[in-house]
Protein backbone atom coordinates (compact mmCIF):
# COMPACT_ATOMS: atom_id res chain seq x y z
CA UNK A 1 0.00 0.00 0.00
CA UNK A 2 1.35 3.59 -1.18
CA UNK A 3 -0.18 6.20 1.47
CA UNK A 4 -1.12 9.28 1.99
CA UNK A 5 -0.17 11.66 4.66
CA UNK A 6 -1.95 14.52 6.25
CA UNK A 7 0.34 17.44 8.29
CA UNK A 8 -1.20 19.68 10.53
CA UNK A 9 1.11 22.44 11.16
CA UNK A 10 2.22 25.82 10.49
CA UNK A 11 5.88 25.69 10.61
CA UNK A 12 7.19 25.87 6.79
CA UNK A 13 10.88 24.87 8.47
CA UNK A 14 9.33 21.68 9.17
CA UNK A 15 7.48 21.24 6.47
CA UNK A 16 10.55 22.00 4.08
CA UNK A 17 13.08 19.51 6.09
CA UNK A 18 10.17 16.46 5.77
CA UNK A 19 10.35 17.22 2.22
CA UNK A 20 13.46 17.30 1.56
CA UNK A 21 13.85 13.95 4.26
CA UNK A 22 11.58 12.26 1.29
CA UNK A 23 13.61 13.61 -1.76
CA UNK A 24 12.51 11.89 -5.18
CA UNK A 25 11.95 8.65 -3.88
CA UNK A 26 7.78 7.94 -4.36
CA UNK A 27 6.88 6.23 -1.26
CA UNK A 28 3.71 8.04 -0.67
CA UNK A 29 0.79 8.74 -2.85
CA UNK A 30 0.26 12.13 -1.57
CA UNK A 31 1.24 14.61 1.17
CA UNK A 32 -1.48 16.65 2.20
CA UNK A 33 -0.83 20.12 4.13
CA UNK A 34 -3.20 21.71 6.47
CA UNK A 35 -1.85 25.03 8.01
CA UNK A 36 -4.84 25.36 10.19
CA UNK A 37 -7.61 23.29 11.89
CA UNK A 38 -10.03 24.27 9.14
CA UNK A 39 -7.51 23.48 6.52
CA UNK A 40 -6.39 19.88 8.13
CA UNK A 41 -10.23 18.66 8.93
CA UNK A 42 -11.01 19.58 5.11
CA UNK A 43 -8.16 17.94 3.75
CA UNK A 44 -8.28 15.07 6.16
CA UNK A 45 -12.18 14.52 4.76
CA UNK A 46 -11.59 14.25 0.97
CA UNK A 47 -8.11 12.76 1.17
CA UNK A 48 -8.62 9.72 3.73
CA UNK A 49 -5.21 9.69 4.85
CA UNK A 50 -3.29 6.73 6.35
CA UNK A 51 -1.26 9.17 8.66
CA UNK A 52 -2.27 12.27 10.28
CA UNK A 53 0.93 14.16 11.81
CA UNK A 54 -0.37 17.32 14.03
CA UNK A 55 1.61 20.01 15.79
CA UNK A 56 1.32 20.50 19.44
CA UNK A 57 2.01 24.07 18.69
CA UNK A 58 -1.39 24.50 18.47
CA UNK A 59 -2.70 23.25 22.14
CA UNK A 60 -3.53 20.11 23.61
CA UNK A 61 -7.17 20.90 23.41
CA UNK A 62 -7.29 21.36 20.09
CA UNK A 63 -5.21 18.71 18.89
CA UNK A 64 -7.58 16.49 20.85
CA UNK A 65 -10.37 18.14 19.52
CA UNK A 66 -9.07 17.02 15.35
CA UNK A 67 -8.39 13.53 16.44
CA UNK A 68 -11.52 13.30 17.90
CA UNK A 69 -12.90 14.75 14.37
CA UNK A 70 -11.04 13.39 12.02
CA UNK A 71 -11.77 9.28 13.74
CA UNK A 72 -15.30 9.95 13.33
CA UNK A 73 -15.25 10.55 9.65
CA UNK A 74 -12.17 8.88 8.41
CA UNK A 75 -11.24 4.85 8.37
CA UNK A 76 -8.82 4.06 10.94
CA UNK A 77 -5.62 6.12 10.66
CA UNK A 78 -2.17 6.19 12.76
CA UNK A 79 -1.96 9.93 14.52
CA UNK A 80 1.29 11.30 15.64
CA UNK A 81 2.05 14.28 17.95
CA UNK A 82 4.90 16.71 16.32
CA UNK A 83 5.98 18.30 19.36
CA UNK A 84 9.41 20.26 20.74
CA UNK A 85 9.62 17.57 23.42
CA UNK A 86 11.06 14.29 23.40
CA UNK A 87 11.15 11.02 25.64
CA UNK A 88 8.31 9.87 28.24
CA UNK A 89 7.07 13.52 28.86
CA UNK A 90 6.54 13.53 24.96
CA UNK A 91 4.74 9.89 24.81
CA UNK A 92 2.45 10.82 27.47
CA UNK A 93 1.31 14.31 25.69
CA UNK A 94 0.55 11.95 22.67
CA UNK A 95 -1.45 9.91 24.03
CA UNK A 96 -3.10 12.38 26.27
CA UNK A 97 -4.62 13.96 23.15
CA UNK A 98 -5.34 10.31 20.95
CA UNK A 99 -2.26 10.25 19.10
CA UNK A 100 -0.54 6.46 18.67
CA UNK A 101 3.18 8.55 19.33
CA UNK A 102 5.25 12.01 19.11
CA UNK A 103 7.76 12.79 16.40
CA UNK A 104 10.30 15.31 17.58
CA UNK A 105 10.46 18.13 15.90
CA UNK A 106 14.21 19.09 15.89
CA UNK A 107 14.82 16.08 13.87
CA UNK A 108 17.32 16.69 11.35
CA UNK A 109 16.48 15.23 7.78
CA UNK A 110 18.49 11.94 7.94
CA UNK A 111 16.32 11.07 11.18
CA UNK A 112 13.01 11.86 9.33
CA UNK A 113 14.16 10.28 6.36
CA UNK A 114 14.30 7.24 8.71
CA UNK A 115 11.05 8.31 10.26
CA UNK A 116 9.68 7.63 6.52
CA UNK A 117 11.25 4.64 5.66
CA UNK A 118 10.06 3.50 8.84
CA UNK A 119 6.35 4.38 7.49
CA UNK A 120 6.77 2.85 4.28
CA UNK A 121 4.88 -0.58 3.23
CA UNK A 122 2.96 -0.52 6.23
CA UNK A 123 -1.07 -1.11 5.73
CA UNK A 124 -3.67 1.26 7.51
CA UNK A 125 -3.56 0.67 10.63
CA UNK A 126 -6.42 -1.20 12.52
CA UNK A 127 -8.59 0.34 15.21
CA UNK A 128 -5.41 0.18 17.56
CA UNK A 129 -2.24 0.73 15.86
CA UNK A 130 0.87 -0.24 16.47
CA UNK A 131 3.05 2.13 17.85
CA UNK A 132 5.56 3.67 15.66
CA UNK A 133 8.68 1.79 17.76
CA UNK A 134 7.61 -1.31 16.91
CA UNK A 135 5.97 -1.09 13.22
CA UNK A 136 6.59 0.42 9.96
CA UNK A 137 3.49 2.99 8.32
CA UNK A 138 3.62 5.28 4.80
CA UNK A 139 4.39 8.88 3.67
CA UNK A 140 3.64 10.71 -0.16
CA UNK A 141 6.09 13.54 -2.02
CA UNK A 142 3.50 15.24 -3.88
CA UNK A 143 2.24 17.88 -1.25
CA UNK A 144 -1.02 19.76 -1.87
CA UNK A 145 -1.78 22.75 1.00
CA UNK A 146 -5.10 23.71 2.41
Amino acid sequence: MRGRVLLMTPDRDWVETLMFAIGDQPRLDGIYLGRDVAGALRLGSHHDPDVVILDSGFGEAMVAEVIRELRRELTPSLYILLTDEEGAAARRQARAVGARDYLPRGLGAPHLARFVHHLEGMERPPVMAPSLSTAPHTVSRHAVSG
